[in-house]
């Protein structure tokens, strides 16, 4: 058995068309995200592309609107109450395809914020290469992601279980050993066409072309903030859990998220699963060297934070 994947848009039609044969979704081609413009169901489509899209971590991008309705709301709160200046500077962390920072930058400038705001993630854009039937998509550090080749979708982070799709496998071996470095190989020789494909929501590409002070930019946690800014507000959801961070890697994050952030700035981080489900999660204030905890959602972190408030951090 083997399982089909969606390359062309032609293909896509209604529901059942994302069903594959024993089950599950049918994987569709990040090559494309950025066909999709002017569809009515342009939004719902490229959620589908993300959602079974993982990059060179093995992680996916998946997202939802309105998902930290509540949670972004104590933010607002806890921002007028600590008096901050105009323009708030903020920085949105692990964003995904930025559908939740849109929700959070037109709230900040609703309740009258005047926000400069980075929205940032490990992977916001992807290179698509294509040659003949054959198509490849790199990572920015030109790491093959996926490759197609019809009638097959190839995630090369994620392969399908040889168990239940054995062509699949077979096929996705062959992809990743020959058809994809042929093609990566004829771009660089000037012999296959390549463009850059942004993975952000429409709305967030839009709010980049029409305000200056949005800005979504590829950064990765465990490296230091590299603009010369001190922020006043930054918030991290979905990203400071456990099994994505040794021991050594989590404190080396929380030393460069309070490095980035002006003495007496805000912290927010928590996780949660569906959209507008209760945040675990908490908002820390910098003091000093370190971290001091504010308000607390739900169950907190998943992660023991304790070492990094009221202590300095190394």
């Amino acid at each position: 058995m083997f399982k089909t994947g969606i390359y062309s848009l032609h293909q896509i039609r209604d529901d059942h068309t994302y069903k594959a044969l024993l089950g599950g979704l049918r994987k569709v081609s990040v090559s494309l995200y950025d066909q999709l413009e002017g569809r009515a169901d342009q939004a719902a489509l490229q959620e589908r592309i993300l959602l079974l899209f993982a990059d060179d971590r093995g992680a996916f991008k998946r997202t939802y609107s309105n998902r930290v309705p509540d949670f972004d709301a104590k933010i607002v709160a806890l921002l007028h109450d600590g008096g901050f200046g105009r323009p708030l500077k903020v920085h949105d962390i692990a964003v995904s395809d930025a559908r939740t920072a849109c929700d959070l930058y037109c709230r900040l400038k609703e309740e009258g914020f005047d926000p400069e705001y980075v929205a940032s993630d490990y992977q916001p854009i992807v290179t698509v290469l294509e040659k003949g039937p054959f198509r490849v998509a790199l990572s920015s550090n030109q790491q093959i992601l996926e490759v197609v080749v019809p009638p097959l979708v190839i995630n090369v982070v994620k392969p399908d279980s040889g168990l239940y799709y054995p062509l699949n496998a077979l096929v996705g071996f062959f992809a990743r050993k020959v058809i994809g470095p042929a093609v990566v190989s004829l771009w660089r020789r000037g012999n296959a066409q390549a463009r850059e494909v942004k993975l952000i929501c429409a709305r967030a590409q839009m709010l980049e072309r029409e305000n200056p002070s949005f800005r979504v930019l590829r950064h990765n946690v465990i490296d230091p903030w590299k603009e010369n800014a001190a922020f006043d507000f930054i918030r991290a959801l979905n990203i400071l859990n456990p099994q994505y961070f040794s021991p050594e890697v989590f404190q080396t994050v929380m030393r460069n998220l309070h490095a980035s952030l002006r003495e007496g700035g805000l912290l927010a981080a928590g996780s949660n699963q569906e959209g507008q489900s209760e945040v675990n999660g908490v908002i820390l204030r910098r003091k000093g060297n370190s971290f001091v905890q504010i308000w607390q959602s739900g169950s907190g972190l998943p992660v023991d934070i304790s070492p990094f408030c009221d202590a300095p951090l190394k």
